[in-house]
């Protein structure tokens, strides 16, 4: 390979790596005059995103001699692709056996039984189904550590790995990241300044997986999310209010719109977020949407 060593990163030296990924039908076929689509097993691949996630850690690993698995949640379908992308890795492959429109957060909270105690968990910045990109934060969450998402890019210098995070508005935030974590990559993620596509396996160590087998993990007999109740939009409680009062219709029209009615002016408030959570419920009050008490 044409890349430059890596720089050490102490925290990472003889741990684990844990690459999350989801193989996803990549050419999907919609049904005619409906909204479903039909899956084939010879479809299934993995998107740039995970693949780019791969080869990431596939790098992280080479250069701190870290151990590195793959981890990937769905039903049998995946496997092809598991084995495929722990071949390339040299590491270990999981597969969690869960349907595939099972919703983020149960996903995320079953990733997290299987990387429990990784040092870095790494996961592409969006599925190829639905795309929401939402399994890295719940994984985070559930895992109770660190999040770095949806990066561009990735730097080692003196024993840190710093990563550029894209914002809203082309805007981009530096981030150094300890461990543990976990860092969701884009497609196109670069790290020390090469794009990191994903090499191929060699067949070596495919045909030596296939004959080994996938690891299988059962779902954990628990509920990704606790809900006291049925969660819906926020509806404002309906006011009574008084008929309109004129001798015209003018009159009950300017006073329904409150065209001729005075106005608060608006204001630009520099606050804390208790002091700004302090006036948006007085000025709900004073508008008559929440109860004084």
């Amino acid at each position: 390979m044409s890349e430059t060593q890596l720089a050490r990163i102490p925290w990472l030296e003889g741990k684990r790596i844990s690459v999350c990924i989801k193989p996803v039908d990549l050419h999907p076929v919609v049904l005619p005059g409906t909204s479903s689509a039909t899956r084939q097993s010879r479809r299934i691949g993995i998107t740039h995103a995970d693949a780019a996630a791969i080869e990431v850690g596939i790098r992280l690993a080479e250069a701190t001699g870290a151990s590195i698995q793959i981890v990937a949640a769905g039903p049998s379908h995946v496997e092809d692709s598991l084995l495929e992308a722990a071949a390339a890795a040299q590491g270990t492959a999981v597969r969690i056996s869960v349907p595939f429109d099972e919703d983020s957060s149960v996903v995320a909270a079953e990733l997290a039984e299987c990387v429990a105690g990784s040092a870095l968990v790494i996961c592409g910045a969006y599925s190829g189904d639905r795309g929401t990109g939402s399994v890295p934060g719940f994984l985070a969450h559930e895992c109770g550590i660190g999040q770095a998402l949806g990066l561009t890019s990735l730097s080692v210098a003196q024993g840190e790995l710093r990563v550029v995070r894209r914002l809203d508005g082309g805007a981009a935030e530096i981030l150094a990241v300890s461990s543990p974590a976990v860092c969701s990559v884009e497609g196109s993620v670069v790290l020390d300044g090469h794009v990191c596509s994903l090499r191929r396996a060699s067949l070596e160590r495919l045909l030596e997986l296939r004959a080994a087998g996938i690891e299988q993990r059962s779902r954990v007999s628990r509920s990704a999310v606790s809900s006291s109740g049925t969660l819906h939009p926020f509806l404002p409680r309906t006011r009574l209010v008084a008929p309109p009062q004129g001798g015209s219709a003018l009159d009950r029209i300017v006073e329904l719109t409150g065209a001729l009615a005075e106005r608060v002016p608006p204001r630009r408030v520099e606050a804390t977020p208790e002091q700004a959570a302090t006036l948006i419920i007085d000025q709900l009050v004073e508008w008559g949407y929440l109860d004084p008490q």
